[in-house]
This record gives C-alpha cells, sequence and structure tokens, in this order.
C-alpha cells in the first residue's frame, strides 16, 4: 500500500498509474494514453534490439545517399554561381553607396543547401548609414538591373525587411536583408566545419532533405528554423565516440571571455592539435546520426551546444533551457534557445516521432514489399501461455521462411507478390500487428533473419512516408500558440468590420456629447488642493531622504503635472542630486528603499531594478496613492513639460485627454502589464491626432523654432528641445486657431480616425514631425501598434513585453482599434436621452463582443428619439407603444 494511493490495488507500470478496481483496470488498458504508451515501449524496446546493420545495408545507405544529394543538393558549380552573384552585387552596391557591403549567409555560404534554397544576403551598414534608407537605395539600385535580375520588389512591411528578387543566370530566388551579422558569422563558423571533412557536407545536405521532407525546417509551422538541422548535425560529430568533428571553441590556446564565441581555432591550424580517426561511410554515419537523436540524447537533461564538449546541463536557474522539449543554444546569440519557436509539445513529439520512424526504417533489413518484420517481440516469461502459444506459432512461420522463402534464399529467384506474402503470413501466423502486414518476431529470430537475408532483394526509399510514418504535422498557430489551425487561419487576427449606417448627427445630440466632456473633465480632474497635497507629499518625503543624502532633490512629473491626471493617479517623483550631474553613483535603489521604511506613511516598498532608471514603488497611506520614486529620470520631467505646453494650447485638448483616458480605463484597455497601452500612449496618441487633424488643432512643437538652425537641448544623450514660448505660438504657426470643431466633434473625429483612417500596419504614430514615419523607417516590423517616444527615438510604447503579453500583442492591438470601430458607433449615436454620462459609461463597461449590440441598441434609441422629439415639438401625442414600435 502506498500512502498516496491508499486504495489503489493495481498499478499500471507502464503509466505509472493506480487503479482501485477492476473496472478502473479496464477503463485504463482501453484508454488513448495507455495504447499510445504500449506502441512507444513496444517501439523502444525495438529500437534497442535490433540487430547491428550487414554491411550491404551500409553500402546501400551510401548509395542512396549520394543519389539524392547529387538530385537535390547543391554541387560546386551552382554555389559558385551564387558567391558570382553576392560579389557582384558587393562591387556594385559598393561602388554606389560607399561604405555599405553585401556579404552571403545562410546555407549557401555554409555549403549546405538545397537546389530549392534561396540565396540569403546581408546588407552592411556602416556606423554613420541609415540602415532603412540604406535598403531602399539598394532596392533602387537592384532594379536598375534588369540585365542581371528580374522579379525586383521590396518587402518592407515583413517581420524582416527585404528585397527579393530573382538571378537571371541561374534562376535563383535571393533576398537582402540588413544588419544580419550574427546570421553571418553562425554561417561562417559552420562553413568552417564543412570544410574539415568532406563527409559533412554530404550528410548535411541529406539531413537537410530529411528535414524538409518531414516539414521540421519551418519556423511558420512552429518547427525549426533551416540552421537548427545543421547545428544538429555538427553536435553529433562532435559528440559521436570517434568524432568526425573537433570543438573549435576548445583548441584555442588563449580564451577571451568577452567574445567567446568568436574565439575559436581555424581548421587551417589543426595539423598537430586534433585528427579525427572516424573512417566510417557516408552510410554508417546517417544510420548513426538518427540512433544518436532517437536512443543516447538525452532532451531531458542536456542542451545541444557546439561550443564545448562536455555536455552542457539544463539548469533550473536559466528558464531558456527548461522544459523536456530539445534545446539548442546558438553559438554567437548565447540567449536565444533556437528551439523557441517549437511552442507545444505536440510539435516536439512529431519532430521525435520522426527521428524514431527515420531509425528503424533504415536500422531494420527493407524489401519493394516492406520491412522484414515490423517489431521485436518481448519475452515476458513463461506465465503468459496465450503469449507464448502466439509466438511458437509465429516462431513456424519465420522458420518456414528463413528455410524456403527467396528473401532469405541467397539463390536468386523470382519474388513474390504482396499479396501472396500477406496471404502466407495471416494464414500461418497469429501474431499480426493491427494492420495484419507486419510480423513481430523474438530478439535472437531477428539476428538469424539479419544474418540469412539474401542482399539481392535489399530496397530503401528516400520518401517522406517512410519518415513520418503514419502522424501527421500538428497545426499549431505560432500567433495564438494554440493548435488546430495555421496562423493564416487565427480567429484572433481577423478582425470584423463595424459596418452600420449611421443616422444623421443632430445638433441636440452634438451639444450632449460636448457636454458629457466637459463632465467627464470635472469629475476626474485633479484639483488643486489635490495637487497641491501631491506637492506636499514630495516635500515631505525630500525632508526625510536630506538627513541621509543632504544633496537630494525631489520634484513630481508625469499625469501629476503634464495638465492630464486623474483624481487617483500615480505620484511621479523624481530623484536627482545637486553635486551629481547624472546620479551613477546613487543608483542603489536598494539603499533608499532601506531609508524609506521608517519614515511612516510609506507602505509597500519594492523596488524596481529591471528598469530603463532604477524605480521604487510605495504606497502612501494618508493619501491612499500609490506612486514611484525614480532616480535621475530627467528626460521624464521634459516629457511631462512637453505634455503640458500641448494641454496649455487649446482648452480642448485637455478635455480629450481626460475622454480618452476614461474610455481606456472603462473599456480595460490601459494597463501596459497586461498587454494593453498606457495611459501616456493615449495622450500621444490624442495629440497625433491632433497634429494630422484638418485643420489641425496643434502645432509640431519640435519642428517650430524662431531661429534657424533649431536649437538643441541635450537630456539624456536624447535632442529634447521643444517650442515652449506658446504666447507667440500667432506668429510662428500659420494654422493657430484654424480649427473650430466642438469637443464632441473632435472626439467622434478622435475615434473615427484610429478606426478607420490611421495605417497601423504601416506607419508610426509620431507626435516630434508632421510627415508620415513609416514603421520601415523605424524597422519596427512587428504586428503591434507603434507609437514613438518624443525624445527617445529608440523606445516604442506598445504593448507590454513581458510574459505572454509580448505573444498576445498583436492581438490587443487588433482588439484596441476594433473597440475604437465600436466607440465610433456608440458616440455617433444618441445615447443621451437619459442621464449621458451614466449611460455611456454603462455600455463601455460591456465586454467587447457586446458592443456591437450595444451600439445597435443605442441606434434604435435614436431614432425613437428623433421621431418623439419631432412630434412633440408639433403639439402630438401618440401611445407609447406606437412610438417604440416606430
Amino acid at each position: 500500500k502506498l500512502v498516496k494511493y491508499p486504495y489503489a490495488v493495481f498499478q499500471c507500470r507502464l503509466c505509472k498509474y493506480h487503479c482501485d478496481t477492476v473496472n478502473v483496470v479496464e477503463y485504463h488498458i482501453q484508454d488513448d494514453r495507455h495504447l499510445r504508451s504500449m506502441e512507444e515501449d513496444a517501439d523502444q524496446y525495438t529500437i534497442q534490439n535490433i540487430p547491428r546493420p550487414t554491411s550491404k545495408q551500409l553500402e546501400y545507405f551510401t548509395c542512396l545517399l549520394e543519389a539524392q544529394i547529387k538530385q537535390h543538393g547543391l554541387d560546386e558549380t551552382e554555389l559558385t554561381v551564387r558567391h558570382d552573384i553576392a560579389s557582384y552585387l558587393n562591387e556594385y552596391i559598393s561602388k554606389e553607396m560607399p561604405g555599405f557591403i553585401v556579404r552571403m549567409y545562410g546555407s549557401s555560404a555554409v555549403g549546405i543547401a538545397l537546389k530549392t534554397s534561396d540565396l540569403n544576403l546581408e546588407l552592411c551598414v556602416p556606423p554613420e548609414g541609415n540602415p532603412s534608407k540604406g535598403l531602399a537605395t539598394a532596392f533602387e539600385l537592384i532594379s536598375k538591373q534588369s540585365n542581371k535580375f528580374h522579379e525586383v520588389r521590396s518587402d518592407f512591411c515583413a517581420e524582416v525587411p527585404a528585397v527579393r528578387f530573382i538571378s537571371n543566370v541561374s534562376n535563383v530566388s535571393c533576398s537582402l536583408t540588413l544588419c544580419n551579422n550574427h546570421s553571418y558569422k553562425l554561417a561562417e563558423l559552420l562553413r568552417k566545419y564543412v570544410s574539415i571533412d568532406e563527409r559533412v557536407q554530404k550528410l548535411g545536405i541529406a539531413f537537410r532533405l530529411w528535414a524538409h521532407y518531414c516539414q521540421l525546417d519551418s519556423t511558420d509551422l512552429c518547427m525549426w528554423p533551416p540552421y537548427a538541422i545543421s547545428l544538429l548535425l555538427v553536435y553529433f560529430l562532435q559528440q559521436y565516440p570517434k568524432p568526425v568533428l573537433p570543438v573549435l571553441h576548445e583548441l584555442v590556446e588563449s580564451q577571451d571571455d568577452e567574445n567567446k564565441a568568436d574565439n575559436y581555432l581555424e581548421p587551417e591550424e589543426l595539423e598537430g592539435k586534433w585528427r579525427s580517426e572516424n573512417e566510417m561511410s557516408l552510410g554508417e554515419l546517417w544510420l548513426y546520426l538518427f540512433e544518436f537523436y532517437t536512443c543516447e540524447f538525452d532532451a531531458n537533461l542536456h542542451v545541444i551546444c557546439i561550443e564545448q564538449l562536455d555536455p552542457l546541463l539544463k539548469t533550473n536557474n536559466v528558464r531558456r533551457w527548461q522544459g523536456k522539449k530539445i534545446a539548442i543554444k546558438d553559438p554567437f546569440l548565447p540567449k536565444r534557445n533556437v528551439s523557441r519557436s517549437m511552442i507545444t509539445q505536440s510539435g516536439h513529439n512529431y519532430c521525435l516521432m520522426c527521428f524514431r520512424n527515420t531509425y528503424k526504417y533504415f536500422s531494420i533489413l527493407q524489401t519493394k514489399t516492406g520491412a522484414i518484420f515490423s517489431k521485436i517481440g518481448r519475452d515476458i516469461g513463461e506465465d503468459c501461455e496465450i503469449y507464448n502459444k502466439a509466438m511458437e506459432a509465429n516462431e513456424k512461420i519465420i522458420k518456414k521462411l528463413l528455410s524456403g522463402h527467396h528473401y532469405f534464399v541467397k539463390s536468386v529467384q523470382e519474388p513474390r507478390t504482396v499479396a501472396e506474402l500477406e496471404s502466407i503470413l495471416i494464414a500461418q501466423s497469429s501474431v499480426v500487428n493491427e494492420n495484419l502486414k507486419s510480423l513481430v518476431v523474438p530478439a535472437k529470430w531477428a539476428e538469424e533473419m539479419f544474418s540469412k537475408f539474401n542482399d539481392t532483394y535489399l530496397h530503401y526509399e528516400f520518401e517522406s512516408r517512410n519518415f513520418i510514418g503514419n502522424q501527421k504535422l500538428p497545426e499549431i498557430c505560432s500567433l495564438c500558440q494554440k493548435e488546430g489551425h495555421y496562423k493564416e487561419d487565427c480567429q484572433e487576427e481577423l478582425v470584423d468590420t463595424f459596418e452600420v449606417t449611421l443616422p444623421p448627427m443632430e445638433r441636440f445630440f452634438m451639444e450632449a456629447l460636448d457636454r458629457l466632456c466637459e463632465q467627464v473633465l470635472d469629475k476626474w480632474e485633479t484639483s488643486p488642493a489635490a495637487l497641491e497635497m501631491r506637492r506636499n507629499i514630495t516635500t515631505e518625503i525630500e525632508m526625510y531622504i536630506s538627513q541621509f543624502y543632504p544633496t537630494a532633490k525631489l520634484e513630481l512629473f508625469g499625469s501629476s503635472c503634464n495638465g492630464f491626471g486623474l483624481v487617483k493617479s500615480d505620484i511621479d517623483i523624481c530623484l536627482t542630486f545637486t553635486d551629481s550631474e547624472d546620479g551613477k553613483e546613487f543608483q542603489q535603489v536598494h539603499h533608499l528603499q532601506d531609508k524609506l521604511k521608517k519614515f511612516g506613511p510609506l507602505h509597500s516598498l519594492v523596488p524596481i531594478t529591471t528598469a530603463k532608471v532604477p524605480i521604487l514603488k510605495f504606497y502612501h497611506s494618508r493619501a491612499e496613492l500609490d506612486g514611484d520614486i525614480s532616480i535621475y529620470n530627467t528626460l521624464g520631467k521634459q516629457n511631462t513639460r512637453l505634455l503640458k505646453t500641448y494641454a496649455d494650447i487649446d482648452p480642448r485638448v485637455k478635455m480629450l485627454g481626460y475622454m480618452i483616458k476614461r474610455f481606456a480605463k472603462v473599456c480595460d484597455m490601459c494597463d501596459a502589464s497586461k498587454g494593453s497601452l498606457s495611459s501616456y500612449a493615449y495622450i500621444i496618441m490624442l495629440i497625433y491626432f491632433l497634429q494630422q487633424c484638418k485643420p489641425p488643432v496643434l502645432p509640431v512643437l519640435q519642428e517650430l523654432s524662431e531661429t534657424e538652425p533649431k536649437p538643441e537641448v541635450i537630456v539624456e544623450d536624447c535632442d529634447a528641445y521643444f517650442y515652449e514660448n506658446i504666447q507667440n505660438l500667432k506668429t510662428i504657426w500659420p494654422e493657430y486657431g484654424k480649427n473650430k470643431y466642438s469637443v464632441g466633434e473632435l472626439w467622434l473625429k478622435l475615434l473615427y480616425f484610429y478606426s478607420k483612417e490611421f495605417d497601423f500596419s504601416n506607419h508610426v504614430i509620431s507626435i516630434r514631425k508632421k510627415e508620415l514615419l513609416l514603421r520601415f523607417e523605424k524597422l519596427w516590423t512587428s504586428k503591434c501598434m507603434a507609437i514613438e517616444d518624443p525624445f527617445d527615438l529608440t523606445i516604442i510604447w506598445v504593448l507590454a513585453c513581458q510574459g505572454k503579453c509580448i505573444v498576445t500583442s498583436s492581438n490587443h492591438s487588433e482588439e484596441a482599434t476594433y473597440t475604437l470601430e465600436c466607440a465610433t458607433g456608440i458616440f455617433s449615436r444618441a445615447d443621451f436621452l437619459w442621464n449621458y454620462t451614466s449611460s455611456t459609461v454603462n455600455i463601455l463597461r460591456l465586454e467587447i463582443p457586446q458592443m456591437i449590440e450595444a451600439a445597435v441598441f443605442v441606434r434604435k434609441l435614436a431614432i425613437v428619439a428623433e421621431i418623439v422629439q419631432i412630434e412633440n415639438r408639433i403639439g402630438r401625442r401618440q401611445d407609447t407603444t406606437e412610438v417604440e414600435n416606430r
């Protein structure tokens, strides 16, 4: 009796499953999981007991692989053509674009490439060059070379921006991408490994073809990237008992810890330091490659790493290596698991089954009619009378086959047909597999069948069905990480359009919407008294800290000061020191935490050291407010001044700012930690709209200047200049005061702008320039909303990048856009017949799928209201039911 299972009477040793009754046992043995475990156990036993391959068998493998390599792999002539294309482009672009270089990477550079492989080219940009402009210029130059290339097209909106074209000489598909230095370095390392032994290139091409047939070389299908296949091969050739390849990183004499991946021995220097004693044929290495990954490599414990000979163990403190899936380390991106694209366990199981099926196929003798046996049966002892009788009958068949069948007679005879062989097996054997086509043999007879096999009938085919078996490639979506569909059919990427014909907007309803904006401002604006309280809190904390740091200075910034602060907004405080410019000597936020623990009003002190600047979060008990103290967030203070200046230019800006923040709050789209946008990002979106609408409400302050050239204000290595003299705005900005729309009209136009007009897929929301900013110019090519910080141009205010939010970020973008579409319809309807403030908030509290129904319902109310209003004007009174019907 086990303490954990006190009522268990039976145990399934295979599944480690405990059963209380016979009924539970019966249910368990019919369960799919138990049947799969039985099948896996039988396969494992078969694999462990398959006899060693015959010499003829290995010779056949070599001939088969040589034929496949010749048919599908690139030969030296074809590789030379690809190198010539890269050399020509390098000379041409270097001449037209001084400082830019084109170089080849990928499978063609390594030498392990198929005829269908693309030619991967990298455009190297000089330090002073602009990557996006450089790629655009390269596209124009390649387009002019019609005698060399055709079908030249730009793919700048792809996740990896590229110029794609086809060579006229060899019809090779080419792809020119930007700054792929780590891929180039990896290709160089793999190329050097390939140059050490001629068998490596041949084995690599065959292995790459196998992966292609199994569809294991496609990240779009949530499998491995193609270069993972090369890393698997090199690792096997290093780890084999008689290695074919050395570990070049361990042969170098001087170790450079900073550039460890770049520090390895060149193949030309191997003489006298390392020499392979492995003389196996190509066929032998092929079979043992699959044996290694099927039987020997432990994916639960080890990481595939070609930089060291000793196994790299999976450790609990390194999260990227955890799990049961195969982990592969990229030498030049050590923090990246190459297998990260294989996101589901079903995909990993499919991969393992491909290795297992391939090893079984090649290790068991095959004929044109199939394998000489399917499985090797386990000897379960004398107690199982039924099984023993079946195996005795089966042995009679095997003896008869060995004594008289043409497969096991060395003289050449006419081979029997498949139907004849099947009739013999069915008639004489009671141990037949579920398909009644494969024979199960004891281990002792498997050896004799191998030794007596007539090699004339040996036959293998390099076909996908032999590698995949009966399994199917799992359908996995790389976007939502769910099974059952591919990303092209992902429902989370399909957003329904909100198309409803709206009734005309009456002046009465627009005035009601104007009043709504005013009421939201009145209700949620931080009062002067609340703002003074925040200043007093800052002063109190500063006085306390000055006991320990006499030069400390605390200043409010953020929503408390930028003109868009809500009643319960956090208190954002910036800590600086009067005797230090950058505060590098005061970056230990833990010391500040220790000091403030004794300051009574502050509780729940939590240091955040992973942010751009150190932050100490707190809760002020008296004010009942959360707050942050950030150390030397000087750029944040400048950001606050910029938003405050925009808010002071026009009173409508402030009203709309409170509207959009409340709108995001009640729609639950205002929490960056949950994968949506921050309130700051929504204010940037508002300012951008007010700059782009016609006529504009706001200028682009960072483009205005009373002097030429425009002055610079450097804060944290960023140009933080903007025009602050708003009293003189009338003279310097011609569009000042031309926009006469009411705040309600601007609110509707804001919603319509982001739901219908703005192109999120191609453009960036940027308030530092009037001209549209393309995503490609910033090389921000993900599907998230792209919102540029006005000063730090390297920051993109998209969705949260932690946990699952990074996976679902594009979905939140679509959801936010969809919500804006629904809101456009809702606010365009007369839903202000009763207390319009509460009704609007109630509608916005609905879940997104319900918002369409709410909008249609409000549309009906608008029609009824219009009827009531008209009939009241002419003095007619009708029954309420009749009005509702109408």
